[in-house]
């Protein structure tokens, strides 16, 4: 019995510790905020609404894919979109450039002919992810939807649309920022020239995860907020996504063995993971700009 009463004593005297030292940086400014928005997360169940995300973000990948496709058809060749398409996911999903190779021709050959009205039933299909999104975040934030249902749903159509677009259009420019890169051995020499490369390579990830979780923050909210209250939340969520990037590529390649378990379905797999740390991320950045609103 004395045994287990110093072994109580003990774990009393570190679960003090912890609040002591919680108490202690929850006085510093950002880390106080973190804390805050961590229990706020965890209560407001933050890792199941994460995984919700995932899954429908999962399901609206594919018919959002195939209408950036269709949409950018129209600019540039089949062949070239499907190239940019591949290279831009890439640059956003730490996976396989090999496993998104096949999913983009798989897609292109099943696409053929789409008109407007086929485009608009892509979008219309990948409008849950949207939707998802926009439950999770207005949760957190405390925002309700002002008017109908349905209104919400073509509220959530419309914002695909806008998105699906401005991500055709990212992808169609993107010949131009080469042209731009490639001008610079000119003017820099080859060495100087690589290295800068190399830097504008990670920047322009950096840049592109920046944008479009500013994306998210500005349209998704039933209010809308101003930039300066949501620069904590965006600077948050881009920063564990990148990072998120590094380790991930890492664990992926030499710290786990999905082929061994899952087989064929390993890639699947490894894209859901992806999908609920980046959703997660995402949300989590919410909860920082809510604390931030609610001082």
């Amino acid at each position: 019995m004395a045994i287990i009463q110093k072994i109580g004593d003990v774990f009393s005297r570190i679960k003090q510790y912890i609040r002591t030292l919680e108490l202690w940086l929850g006085q510093l400014p950002f880390i106080g905020v973190l804390i805050t928005a961590a229990k706020k997360d965890e209560k407001e169940h933050g890792k199941d609404m994460a995984a919700s995300v995932a899954f429908f973000t999962f399901l609206s990948l594919f018919p959002l894919i195939l209408g950036v496709l269709s949409i950018g058809g129209y600019v540039l060749k089949s062949n070239d979109m499907a190239m940019r398409v591949n290279q831009f996911i890439v640059g956003l999903i730490p996976v396989s450039s090999s496993v998104v190779t096949k999913i983009i021709d798989s897609l292109v050959q099943i696409r053929g002919t789409t008109g407007v009205s086929s485009i608009l039933v892509l979008i219309w299909s990948g409008r849950k992810m949207v939707g998802a999104l926009s439950r999770a975040i207005n949760l957190s934030l405390g925002m309700k939807a002002n008017g109908a249902t349905f209104l919400s749903t073509l509220r959530d159509f419309a914002l695909t649309i806008v998105a699906t677009v401005l991500i055709t259009i990212i992808i169609a420019l993107s010949p131009v920022f080469e042209l731009l890169a490639n001008s610079q051995s000119i003017f820099l020499g080859k060495q100087a020239s690589a290295v800068l490369s190399i830097f504008s390579h990670n920047l322009s990830s950096l840049v592109l995860t920046f944008v479009l979780v500013s994306m998210v923050y500005r349209l998704i909210p039933h209010r809308t907020l101003g930039f300066r209250s949501l620069l904590p939340g965006i600077l948050t969520a881009t920063f564990l996504i990148e990072v998120g990037k590094a380790f991930f590529v890492w664990y992926v390649d030499r710290a786990s063995n999905y082929s061994a378990v899952y087989g064929s379905l390993s890639s699947i797999v490894v894209l859901m993971i992806w999908l609920y740390f980046s959703s997660y991320s995402v949300l989590f950045g919410v909860q920082i700009i809510s604390v931030n609103r609610a001082k």
